[in-house]
């Protein structure tokens, strides 16, 4: 089973406690206490990164894109950030 140390760098889904939609965003750092994660909002190009306590998080989940290839969103023609998602 993988950890989240070994999804730094790669997009996720992250469910969070009282949330009713996951956020989409790159895992960016993690330590005992949570995760720092980056992503933009709805229609807004700027990055923004988030520290999420791990007692407030629900679930984090691989992308699926991250699955099907091993390169990176930014090989892809992608940005690399996350956004939300409902």
């Amino acid at each position: 089973m993988a950890a989240p140390e070994d999804w730094i760098g790669k997009r996720l889904y992250i469910g969070l406690e009282g949330g009713r939609e996951a956020i989409s965003g790159e895992l960016i750092e993690v330590s005992d206490r949570g995760a720092v994660f980056a992503y933009t909002e709805d229609n807004d190009a700027s990055l923004r990164n988030a520290f999420y306590p791990w007692r407030i998080v629900r679930f984090l989940d691989l992308d699926p894109s991250e699955s099907e290839s091993q390169q990176s969103p930014e090989a892809e023609g992608g940005t690399g950030m996350m956004e939300r998602v409902s």
